[in-house]
C-alpha cells in the first residue's frame, strides 16, 4: 500500500496505480477503500473499461447492486468490440440482474428489504493505557530563532603528482 501511494505521488495521472491500489484494497475486503481508487482511475480515464468493471465489483460487494449494474453498462459498452470480454460482461450483467430479482422478492414476501445479519466485529487494543491523573501537560517547544550560517567558499583540491618508484 506503502509503495503504490508513492509511485501515485510520483505520476498521480496514471489511473493503473488507482486500479492496482484499489486491488489490494479489495483483497483486504476495505471495499470502501477499493470504491474509492477505482472510482479515481474512472475519473482519470472515463473509457477504461477495467477501471469501470473494479468500481461495479466493490459495489457489488458493498451491497450497492444498481450502481454496480451501473458500472457494468459501462463495460459493456466499453467492451462492445471484443468477443470475449462482451461475453464475460453479459454473464455478470446476468448474475447482478438474478441477485436484484432475488432481492425484490424478499422484498415483496417480508415487505422489507432483506437485511444483512453478518455479525458486527470490533477491534479491541490488546492493552489499555492507564488513565493519567493529573493529565500530563506537554511544555510548548522553545521558539526557534534562525541562526546565520557561515558562507563557505569551495577550496581548491590539491594536485595529486605521482612519485617515481625507486
Amino acid at each position: 500500500i506503502a509503495s503504490l501511494n508513492q509511485a501515485i505521488l510520483l505520476n498521480p495521472a496514471n489511473p493503473a496505480l488507482y486500479i492496482e491500489l484499489g486491488g489490494v484494497y479489495y483483497q483486504l475486503q476495505k471495499y470502501d477503500l477499493a470504491q474509492n481508487q477505482f472510482q479515481i482511475a474512472v475519473e482519470k480515464k472515463p473509457d477504461y473499461a477495467n477501471a469501470h468493471y473494479n468500481l461495479g465489483k466493490a459495489m457489488e460487494q458493498k451491497g450497492d447492486l444498481q450502481g454496480a449494474l451501473q458500472e457494468y453498462g459501462a463495460v459493456k459498452q466499453l467492451v462492445a468490440n471484443d468477443k470475449q470480454n462482451l461475453e464475460k460482461i453479459n454473464a455478470e450483467i446476468k448474475n447482478l440482474q438474478d441477485k436484484i430479482g432475488a432481492q425484490a422478492k424478499t422484498t415483496e414476501k417480508t415487505g422489507a428489504p432483506a437485511q444483512d445479519t453478518t455479525p458486527l466485529t470490533v477491534n479491541k487494543p490488546a492493552a489499555e493505557f492507564p488513565a493519567q491523573n493529573p493529565k500530563v501537560k506537554l511544555p510548548e517547544p522553545p521558539p526557534v530563532t534562525p541562526t546565520a550560517t557561515p558562507a563557505t567558499s569551495p577550496t581548491p583540491s590539491a594536485a595529486v603528482t605521482p612519485t617515481p618508484a625507486q
